[in-house]
């Protein structure tokens, strides 16, 4: 199965977005910051991170940027949840090293789409 790293602040998107990601055969490990991340990133691999734009202390743009920039992190997809749909949000997600973006509300389809298509084609 694919395994993945969501990051996010919110308990409650955690928690249901854990819950549908497993019922289609994903084994998701949970980081509710930046820094538990970085931590889980050097310590074990994953197929890929699904990554909160808006946490507090470490953003998700910032912390994508420290994954990108630590040579102790193998490298994988990252893919942005975000909920702003504000132009040149895309661009922001990509020039900090992301491999794509999702603006929420999605459907859990939607996110495992974009997981397969980064996951698939590595």
């Amino acid at each position: 199965g694919i395994r993945l790293l969501m990051v996010d602040d919110d308990p409650l998107n955690q928690f249901v977005n854990q819950k549908l990601l497993s019922l289609h055969g994903a084994e998701v490990q949970l980081a509710g910051s930046g820094v538990e991340a970085i931590r889980k990133l050097q310590e074990q691999t994953f197929d890929a991170v699904l990554m909160d734009v808006s946490m507090p202390v470490l953003d998700g743009y910032e912390t994508t940027r420290q994954i990108r920039a630590n040579k102790n992190i193998p490298a994988c997809p990252v893919i942005a949840l975000t909920a702003h749909v504000v132009s040149g949000e895309r661009e922001r997600c990509l020039s900090a090293g992301m491999d794509d973006y999702l603006s929420k509300p999605f459907e859990i389809e939607e996110l495992v789409d974009v997981v397969l298509k980064h996951v698939q084609s590595e």
